[in-house]
């Protein structure tokens, strides 16, 4: 009988033991619990930003490793424009995006349609010779250009030195004149603009061009060695108002002939005055035409990355200011105005979801 108490004494024993093992299991439940909680806090996150109406968070976008920016001249607009959206894209993403000197508009649609960039600056007169296989693209076409974003206007200009005797386009002819960089957009307007008006330095001799840059070319009008540089800039331009200062230059207006042969319509040329007193000493106004300067990349481009190349750009024109003033003219009004060339699907998508452009 005793053998059996002592039996049954330690079985009791032997459950109670178990029962406080069992207690001290469901404690450790709790513990657990703060460390779930925000797990749940970190799911719900990332769905709050697809939701988000101003589309999918760049971090979640297929980026590439690296991107390259056409602009222009070291000392050009166009590339002042290329570093700042390229350092834009760098410091929002994890892609490494670069602005890259090149010779210009031209070059960059070239160089588009090779691959060799994935975006570029040009204005709208030489990008629609890319694309409809005109001048320097005869027979090929870049006709997969999309735009995705007007920058500025590039406005037409002609800067003449006070010796040169010149103060009308006529006064031209038998003139050494720096037309830009070969392969430029700055000189593939003044070519399309001479000709316009009678005057032909490609295949006859009416002009002595010299196939330069704005840094070039201001040293050769203030060594005297050319009587007349070309412009295709925004207004005011710092270029500009330099040469002026250093070589006494002055603007020259386009004739009312040749600013109604390069307006016609359909042309992505159009009329524009530079008022009196835009520049120092420039006392009258200037007669001459313009074109958009746009942001151009092609259709292959991946639809998400150019949305939030878009989207940057636009959510961020304070910060691009910084960098270059043409950023600031920038407004809903204007982003994508005026231009002859379909938009990128991506950009597009942005303009209509914020209300730019309708649907």
């Amino acid at each position: 009988m005793k053998k059996i108490l002592t039996m049954f004494l330690a079985l009791c024993m032997i459950l109670g033991l178990a029962a406080c093992g069992g207690g001290k299991t469901a404690e450790a439940t709790p513990t657990a619990a703060p460390t779930a909680e925000p797990a749940a806090e970190a799911t719900d996150a990332p769905s709050e930003e697809t939701d988000d109406a101003a589309g999918a968070d760049a971090g979640q976008i297929n980026w590439p490793e690296f991107i390259t920016i056409g602009g222009g001249g070291s000392s050009a607009t166009f590339y002042a424009v290329a570093t700042a959206v390229a350092q834009l894209i760098s410091d929002n993403t994890d892609c490494v995006a670069t602005g890259q000197a090149t010779n210009g508009g031209t070059s960059n649609m070239q160089m588009l349609q090779t691959g060799e960039i994935e975006f570029g600056m040009a204005d709208q007169f030489t990008a629609n010779m890319a694309y409809n296989g005109l001048n320097d693209f005869e027979g090929a076409p870049v006709d997969d250009l999309r735009a995705v974003a007007v920058i500025y206007k590039g406005v037409f200009a002609i800067q003449a030195t006070p010796g040169s005797g010149i103060e009308t386009c006529d006064d031209l002819v038998g003139k050494t004149v720096c037309v830009g960089m070969s392969n430029s957009g700055t000189e593939t307007v003044t070519r399309e603009v001479f000709s316009a008006l009678g005057l032909d330095y490609v295949n006859g001799g009416d002009i002595k061009a010299e196939y330069m840059g704005a840094d070039s070319g201001a040293d050769l009008l203030r060594n005297g060695q050319a009587d007349a540089m070309t412009f295709f800039a925004p207004i005011p331009d710092s270029s500009q108002t330099e040469i002026m200062l250093t070589a006494d230059t002055h603007l020259v207006s386009l004739s009312d002939e040749g600013i109604a042969a390069l307006t016609v319509e359909g042309s992505p040329l159009a009329s524009i005055v530079i008022p009196a007193d835009t520049y120092d000493g420039q006392t009258e106004d200037i007669n001459t035409v313009y074109a958009p300067m746009i942001l151009w990349t092609t259709a292959d481009m991946d639809e998400d990355v150019v949305y939030e190349v878009t989207k940057m750009l636009y959510e961020n024109l304070d910060t691009l200011e910084n960098s270059n003033a043409v950023f600031g003219k920038i407004t809903a009004e204007n982003i994508a105005a005026d231009i002859s060339i379909p938009i990128h699907d991506g950009a597009l998508r942005y303009y209509t979801e914020v209300g730019i452009l309708a649907e």
